[in-house]
C-alpha cells in the first residue's frame, strides 16, 4: 500500500476530529491546571482570569472538530481532499503562531499541554498531507462506502 492510499483525507479528518475535540474537552475540564502550568504563580484574580481564558481557548476548539466531522461526512472526493488540505494547512500556520505568542507572552510549556499539542500538530499535519498528498484525485477514485 503506497503512502497516497495511506493518506485518505475523510480517515485523517476524523482522527484530527477527534483528537481536536480530545483536546478541547480536555482543557475546559481541566481549565485551572492547564492555567497554574502555563503562567506559574499567580494570585487568586490572576488565576480566575487565566482559567477563564483557558476555558475560552478549548470552547473555541470545539467548532475546528465540528468542522472536520462534517468535511469527513458531508464532502467527498477532490473537494474534500482540497478542504483538509487547506485546512490542515491553515491550522498548521495557527497553532504555530498561537504557540510562539503565547511562549514570548511567557506562557510556560510544563505539564501535559505540550505533549498533547505535539500530538495535535502530528494530526493535523496528516490531515494536510492527506488532501495534498489527494489534490487531484478524480473523484471517481474516492474510497466508496462499504
Amino acid at each position: 500500500m503506497e503512502l497516497k492510499e495511506r493518506m485518505d483525507p475523510k480517515t485523517w479528518l476524523i482522527v484530527g476530529g477527534v483528537v481536536q475535540l480530545g483536546f478541547a474537552v480536555w482543557l475546559m475540564l481541566d481549565a485551572s491546571s492547564f492555567a497554574e502550568s502555563g503562567w506559574g504563580t499567580m494570585t487568586e484574580r490572576e488565576l480566575e482570569i487565566a482559567t477563564a481564558y483557558e476555558l475560552f481557548w478549548g470552547w473555541f476548539s470545539v467548532p475546528w472538530a465540528v468542522w472536520a466531522f462534517m468535511v469527513a461526512f458531508l464532502v467527498s472526493g477532490q473537494a474534500q481532499a482540497r478542504i483538509a488540505g487547506l485546512t490542515g494547512a491553515m491550522l498548521v500556520v495557527h497553532g504555530g503562531v498561537f504557540f510562539f505568542l503565547a511562549e514570548g507572552a511567557g506562557y510556560g510549556t510544563e505539564g501535559p499541554g505540550p505533549l498533547f499539542a505535539g500530538l495535535f500538530f502530528l494530526t493535523i499535519i496528516a490531515v494536510a498531507a492527506s488532501g495534498f498528498l489527494n489534490w487531484n484525485m478524480d473523484d471517481a477514485e474516492a474510497p466508496t462506502e462499504a
